[in-house]
């Protein structure tokens, strides 16, 4: 994995969390004294965040650091380029309907 990749999946779930917690890109800002523009820059992965600021982030979140930073590493939070890329398959997809 490189570290642009790396980045680009701690900006995904900078972004899913905020989304899943209903927040602003202003709102998460405050929490670590940096601009919604930097925020911005950390979710698509053009900015490199901070250790210091991540673990500020994840903990705000309710995560754990390690395993966030793990699954970081792991391409976890950016599923659809394993896909692309190969490295996983789908073999089902299960559409529900409500």
């Amino acid at each position: 994995m490189s570290e642009t990749m790396f980045n680009k999946n701690v900006g995904a779930y900078i972004r899913f969390k905020r989304l899943e917690k209903n927040m602003t890109q202003s709102k998460v800002a405050q929490w670590i004294d940096v601009t919604f523009q930097q925020i911005q820059k950390y979710e698509k992965g053009n900015n490199a965040i901070s250790l210091w600021k991540f673990s500020e982030l994840v903990q705000k979140f309710g995560d754990n650091e390690a395993i966030v930073i793990s699954n970081c590493k792991e391409n976890l939070y950016l599923p659809e380029r394993l896909i692309k890329d190969g490295s996983i398959t789908v073999t089902e997809v299960e559409k529900k309907y409500e």
